[in-house]
């Protein structure tokens, strides 16, 4: 069996970094935490990145999962802010 998968997520927070939600952007998988970690800083100069309407936006890596990804969103957000 294959390693875990590193999913690159945006969230949109308030200006004390609390209240995170995950931002509508497409998730982009990669097989290693370095991989993706050095992804983020695009992740942030990316269209949903700046668009987003929140005063702070943040990239994060996580392992995603076959049981993630089939986790309904709005769950997934009120998971990540926790």
């Amino acid at each position: 069996m294959a390693g875990p998968l590193f999913a690159l997520i945006l969230l949109g927070c308030t200006d004390a970094g609390d209240g995170c939600t995950r931002l509508e952007a497409p998730v982009q998988t990669y097989e290693t935490r370095a991989e993706c970690e050095k992804r983020q800083e695009a992740a942030l100069q990316s269209d949903a990145s700046l668009r987003a309407d929140y005063p702070v936006v943040t990239a994060q890596c996580r392992i995603h999962t076959a049981a993630r990804a089939k986790t309904p969103k709005r769950l997934l957000a009120l998971s990540e802010t926790r």
